[in-house]
């Protein structure tokens, strides 16, 4: 995920995945040198879980923003 509310937490990304199974050791946020960039790593299941959230999610609101739902391998 990228573009994040820096202010977004473990349990705001959790909400956001409520149709997936996301426990919160599923869910890394990136704080490069101790703060939020924006930035956080989620694991699903399998890749069919993956392609399903990334269809859903992709561009839906975390608070007042939109985030990237992307696989860290692709161009987006």
């Amino acid at each position: 995920m990228r573009g994040l509310p820096f202010s977004a937490d473990v349990r705001q990304i959790r909400e956001f995945f409520a149709d997936y199974r996301v426990s919160e050791k599923d869910v890394i946020i990136d704080k490069s040198h101790g703060q939020a960039t924006g930035y956080a790593l989620v694991f699903l299941e399998n890749e069919e879980e993956a392609q399903r959230a990334k269809k859903a999610l992709d561009r839906q609101y975390v608070g007042s923003r939109y985030v990237d739902v992307f696989f860290p391998d692709s161009k987006k």
